[in-house]
């Protein structure tokens, strides 16, 4: 029997397509690595159809590429080597809501549009990263270690236990989730570390799908408050920033926290684009801190209270900052922002990073907050000289565990349909990326070309990736041609 003949019997012919309209669809994405067309394209259910599809690829040594959103940013869905695509898009099943232990199970292709109405009826919320794309999957999510918006240190590892089929067909299941008697085991999955020594969920996160496919996810769940007060603190110059964030951050004032420049807080505070936009444009601080304080369930007005006494303790200390709830141009400001920060992007309104040039790719990397002024006037420098146009360049700054680190997010807006533009933004991205690394800038999360970048200068740990890639996959037929494999 031919490969699509052993699929069809697993799955039927309306679960495995070839036709060339729909491989199409899967040969790109929003991010600018190169086109790549998948053989089949299959849409299992459950774990044992992805068991049977993973065997019949280590027979016939053929790739797959899993993918669970219906929306890719960085490239890592993209089939390199062609193969079969494992779309879990059909595995949407949520249950498991433990309000009194907060946390819930979801597969895999549950997106951020759809958990988020589930939760809300219940008063609860799982703590996302910046506006995410309704399309995306919330398991992607956490195991791409997007940073969360919420940059306490205990909201920090959000996924508990889940399973997944390794490279090798083998049903498994992380953390606590393991123990025979799961779910009525004591810990019912909420312990992610184990079984036994080894973290195995660590091998998870960030591999871009080349470890195994995960089919569903315990997560943590947090109370969403009705109560919030949003506070937007202004500045001229980036560096004046930095030493208010980090004390606001030390003193663990509020809730989501982030600092942006100009065009990106215009672009996600615009509600009627482009007139909003413009108006914006015009009227707002060249850097704002955006800082969210959240009641509790109990006496939620004094925690706000206390919370907003001890914001203006720190802006006395910085010589008077302007506290403000609203952002001149923007009279609504404050009440938009904090009503969309734990939601995804709104479905009615085309997504924030679209909006201004059709097409965003981002550059992002971790760093001190002390260094972030240097990165960004290197990233003005080499921007200058290839003759990319300032304005089209958004930058995000997201404290990562009350500031022991931050994420640096520079937000390269293109036209794609214009091929010099894309070439122009593709050779910044690698010339940026190249000097940001020359000073200390860690890319933990190396899409595309970044993999080269980060995997040729650490000879040792790349070896032993591969190693340890041997033992789960040694036929490599999960994502070859990403990050190191």
């Amino acid at each position: 029997m031919s490969i699509k003949e052993r699929l069809v019997e697993i799955l039927g012919n309306d679960r495995v397509l070839d036709a060339p309209e729909i491989l199409d669809t899967y040969r790109t994405d929003y991010s600018l690595t190169s086109p790549g067309t998948p053989t089949y394209v299959t849409y299992p259910e459950n774990n044992k159809e992805i068991q049977s599809i993973v065997t019949i690829a280590n027979e016939q040594g053929t790739p797959l590429v899993p993918c669970s959103s219906r929306v890719h940013f960085n490239g890592c869905t993209i089939p390199k080597q062609g193969g079969i695509v494992l779309d879990l898009e059909n595995m949407t099943r949520v249950w498991d809501l433990d309000e009194r232990n907060r946390k819930i199970t979801v597969e895999a292709g549950v997106t951020w549009k759809q958990l988020y109405p589930v939760l809300a009826e219940k008063d609860l919320m799982v703590c996302p990263p910046l506006l995410p794309h309704g399309d995306r999957s919330v398991i992607t999510t956490f195991l791409e270690r997007e940073p969360l918006v919420i940059p306490l240190y205990e909201y920090g590892e959000p996924m508990m236990s889940m399973e997944v089929v390794w490279p090798n067909g083998t049903l498994f299941r992380t953390g606590s989730a393991s123990a025979p008697t799961f779910p009525k085991s004591f810990a019912e999955g909420v312990n992610p570390q184990g079984p036994g020594v080894m973290d195995f969920y660590r091998l998870l996160q960030g591999a871009q799908g080349t470890m195994g496919i995960v089919t569903w996810a315990i997560i943590k769940t947090e109370y969403l408050s009705p109560v919030s007060r949003l506070f937007f603190i202004p500045f001229d110059k980036l560096a004046d920033a930095i030493r208010p964030l980090y004390t606001i951050q030390r003193r663990k004032i509020g809730y989501e926290c982030f600092l942006m420049n100009r065009l990106d807080m215009a672009l996600i505070l615009s509600e009627n684009y482009p007139d909003d936009f413009e108006l914006s444009m015009n009227k707002l601080p060249a850097w704002t801190i955006a800082l969210a304080l959240r009641g509790g369930r109990r006496r939620p007005e004094e925690k706000i209270q206390y919370e907003t006494n001890a914001l203006k303790g720190v802006a006395k200390e910085f010589n008077g900052l302007p506290l403000l709830n609203a952002l001149p141009g923007s009279p609504h400001s404050g009440l938009r922002l904090a009503n969309i920060l734990r939601t995804p992007w709104p479905d009615e309104e085309t997504y924030w990073k679209h909006q201004y040039r059709g097409d965003c790719q981002d550059l992002f990397f971790i760093t001190k907050l002390s260094q972030v002024p240097k990165f960004v006037s290197m990233m003005t420098h080499v921007a200058r000289q290839m003759d990319f146009t300032l304005d089209h360049i958004g930058v995000y700054i997201q404290p990562i565990e009350n500031a022991r680190s931050c994420h640096v997010e520079f937000n390269l807006f293109y036209d794609s349909t214009d091929p010099k533009e894309k070439e122009k933004v593709s050779t910044l991205h690698d010339e940026a990326a190249k000097a940001i690394q020359s000073q200390g800038g860690i890319f933990t999360r190396p899409y595309g070309s970044l993999a080269g970048l980060v995997y040729e200068k650490a000879a040792s740990y790349t070896a032993m990736l591969k190693t340890v890639k041997n033992i789960f996959d040694p036929n490599n037929i999960m994502c070859p041609g990403n990050l190191c494999f």
